[in-house]
């Protein structure tokens, strides 16, 4: 009978990670839309950095460019997910996640590695240096993704 249960909890368990890659491939085809159109443009984004995000979930790729903390800041700022003082959007950010599929019990994770990478860096130093502030983040919100194995297949 335990041996039952365990099958199903893992089934179960399965179905709600899968869940997880779904609404995380959604969201990173909403940036990668931003990427390739406005911030394209507005940034004279090169074939190298647009090629860094689409290996962004890559365990193995090295995000380590200013270029791509710069089209990170130009992705959140056209999705409205911070705001003109680089804070996070809190309800646009809920919206963006409830729009590709999140549950609650998704949000209150996803707020909670952007909250965890946002403390790292007190407000001046995320002033100071946008770009390189931003690719910071971005590398620390991947990690947690890995961390609760969220990392889309793209």
């Amino acid at each position: 009978m335990l041996t039952l249960w365990l099958v199903i909890l893992s089934v179960c368990s399965y179905t709600h990670s899968k869940s997880h890659f779904v609404v995380m491939r959604e969201m990173s085809k909403q940036f990668g839309i931003v990427i390739l159109n406005p911030c394209k443009q507005k940034l004279n984004l090169t074939e190298n950095i647009i090629q860094d995000f689409r290996n962004f979930w890559r365990h193995d790729q090295v995000l380590d460019k200013k270029e791509v903390g710069c089209t990170v800041n130009c992705v959140e700022k056209e999705l409205k997910l911070i705001d003109s003082n680089e804070q996070l959007n809190l309800p646009n950010v809920v919206e963006f996640m409830r729009a590709n599929g999140a549950d609650d019990e998704m949000i209150i994770n996803f707020l909670n590695i952007l909250q965890e990478c946002r403390k790292v860096k007190s407000e001046s130093e995320i002033s100071e240096d946008i770009c390189s502030s931003s690719l910071e983040l971005a590398n620390c919100f991947r990690k947690g993704c890995w961390e609760r194995h969220w990392v889309p297949d793209i």
